[in-house]
């Protein structure tokens, strides 16, 4: 199992540590390795704003922490999320989460579509 934290070191408000935003089961063989992806919306950011009654993800530097569990983290990385509105359901912004048989953590984001 490899599970993806986000953690927000600089919230406005209180918020716990990482938060678990994804997870997938791998299947290995003994000494082998494989690349796993993970895509995060702009929701695996947010927080509830109790002041603006909405969902809000405020800018700056969110920490990737990945493992097979809370207490067994291997790798982390990390992005700066710059300039965003407050959240809004009709348009997410995604990034995509790769791991490397390396070891790195590679965040790119994803383009955004307009149809």
């Amino acid at each position: 199992m490899v599970e993806l934290y986000v953690h927000d070191g600089h919230a406005s408000v209180d918020r716990p540590g990482a938060g678990l935003k994804g997870f997938q089961r791998v299947e290995l063989a003994a000494g082998e390795t494989k690349e796993v992806h993970f895509t995060l919306d702009r929701a695996a950011m947010a927080f509830y704003s109790t002041a603006k009654k909405d969902w809000v993800t405020e800018p700056g530097e969110f920490e990737i922490l990945v493992g097979s569990s809370s207490r067994d983290l291997r790798m982390k990385g990390s992005f700066c999320l710059k300039a965003v509105r407050d959240f809004q359901r009709s348009g997410l912004e995604r990034w995509d989460i790769g791991l490397n048989s390396a070891g790195t953590v590679i965040i790119r984001p994803v383009p955004r579509l307009y149809l």
